[in-house]
């Protein structure tokens, strides 16, 4: 059974899960949840991506690597999204500007990637599933 408690040490030594403040569980035997967001990547309608980008859902991409790629004089602190087919690693885009800091570089999971019509032109994007700092 969990109790609510905003105490780390309350049945801790007993082995019984604790719930902290913030919901995340603590204790001998527990697990702790990772913290994920889901995004859409940004930037995929530039530099020939969207060719990228249909490439990977044809090869049914569903892993992506997520990395520091500061951009000068844009974006000091830009993460880049790349995903790797048939052996080759490819640049499909960034993480959003507004949630760079809280994505943790690493791998991360495609969600997605489709395509939608807006004004009758079929544009690919592409949606992550990556871990929070």
């Amino acid at each position: 059974m969990t109790e609510t408690n905003t105490s780390t040490n309350a049945n801790h030594a007993v082995g019984r899960p604790v719930v902290v403040k913030g919901g995340i569980q603590k204790g001998r035997g527990c697990v702790r949840p990772v913290r994920t967001i889901v995004f859409n990547v940004a930037g995929v309608t530039f530099e020939n991506r969207q060719t990228l980008l249909e490439m990977c859902a044809e090869a049914g991409v569903t892993t992506c690597t997520i990395q520091a790629e500061p951009v000068p004089g844009i974006d000091s602190n830009a993460k880049s999204v790349r995903v790797q087919v048939d052996g080759e690693s490819y640049h499909i885009g960034f993480v959003p500007r507004r949630i760079t800091g809280i994505v943790e570089a690493g791998g991360a999971q495609v969600l997605a990637i489709d395509t939608f019509d807006p004004d009758g032109a079929s544009v690919y994007y592409c949606k992550v599933r990556a871990r929070r700092v």
